[in-house]
């Protein structure tokens, strides 16, 4: 979508399918929000990491002295946000997350690169799969933390109805298909 503005936020899960987009040359044309591991390799405007392991990991790095870190957790890195979660899940996914927090800065879009929801024939794919903290490549996926996003995330679509959401996969969910501030692009973004 070449129509973006420096205000529209891209939030990167770490589905297997952002794993060719040159997130370097996107940082140029979007407010980047990015999910727990992203940070091994990208440096995100904002990221989110709601994993105890995870930010523990984060925290030792030092990367949070440097950069902007968002999360629920607490006690384990003093230089992280430490955000609370109001609604009806005491725990959010980690991109669902991320997206609520893009809605509540009110852009006029929001993008998604990277979640891969319900389309890995039951095998969990991630691009840091058999990494700390991430379960191997192939793994059964847990169907509870699928549904958890799917439920997440329609409640982000349906509570911002004002918000253009643009998904960068090919494939539809059944339970988005009546969403209309949901645009599925397969196109580069």
């Amino acid at each position: 979508m070449s129509k973006s503005k420096k205000s529209d936020i891209l939030v990167l899960g770490n589905g297997i399918s952002r794993k060719e987009l040159d997130l370097h040359k996107l940082k140029e044309k979007y407010i980047i929000y990015g999910c727990n591991a992203l940070w091994r390799d990208f440096a995100p405007d904002i990221l989110f990491v709601v994993d105890d392991n995870m930010l523990s990991e984060v925290h030792s790095s030092s990367y949070c002295k440097v950069h902007k870190v968002v999360s629920p957790c607490k006690y384990i890195c003093s230089e992280a946000k430490i955000i609370s979660i109001e609604g009806k899940w005491k725990k959010w996914n980690c991109g669902s997350l991320a997206v609520l927090y893009a809605c509540q800065k009110n852009p006029e879009n929001v993008y998604l690169a990277g979640f891969d929801v319900k389309y890995s024939n039951g095998k969990y794919k991630n691009i840091y799969a058999g990494t700390a903290h991430y379960a191997n490549q192939n793994s059964v996926e847990q169907w509870h933390v699928v549904e958890a996003e799917i439920n997440q995330l329609t409640y982000c679509f349906c509570e911002f109805p004002e918000i253009n959401f643009y998904r960068l996969y090919e494939n539809n969910i059944p339970e988005w298909e009546s969403i209309s501030n949901l645009t599925h692009i397969t196109t580069d973004i």
